[in-house]
């Protein structure tokens, strides 16, 4: 495994977790109000 296939996995973890608070953000926080 070459460090140019290790990073986009933090990447994609990254725009996972920010994947996850915009639709926590948008779909929890649309359904409270």
């Amino acid at each position: 495994v070459t460090p140019e296939r290790v990073l986009p996995v933090a990447e994609a973890k990254a725009a996972l977790a920010l994947a996850a608070d915009t639709l926590s953000a948008c779909g929890v926080g649309a359904r409270r109000q």
